[in-house]
């Protein structure tokens, strides 16, 4: 499945973050977006330092839902922008059509 779809399923869980499973799917889909970052051959090392960081604030954002409180996902929600940039840059034209 394409980076950038997984990375839109992650917005849409956590912003509709009041279905109980929601921790459960939302690591479920970060490690499903490092799995298809990791197949990548094109997959940089700075992509690799933003996902160490959305692993690590995922990490608090989903033991603040098994713990029942309101997480602070903003820093989830930058990671998550800065790879959509970086992925953005190096798969799509500057007409928004994929690279071939």
């Amino acid at each position: 499945m394409d980076t950038l779809l997984l990375i839109a399923e992650l917005h849409a869980y956590l912003d509709n973050n009041d279905d109980p499973h929601i921790a459960r799917k939302c690591w479920n889909s970060v490690l499903r977006i490092e799995s298809s970052l990791e197949s990548d051959p094109k997959y940089s090392k700075r992509e690799r330092k933003i996902m160490a960081s959305l692993r690590s604030t995922m990490s608090d954002v989903v033991g603040a839902f098994n713990d029942g409180l309101k997480p602070n996902i903003t820093l989830v929600l930058v990671n998550l922008k800065h790879l959509e940039s970086y992925l953005k840059r190096r798969t799509l034209g500057l007409d928004g059509f994929p690279l071939a």
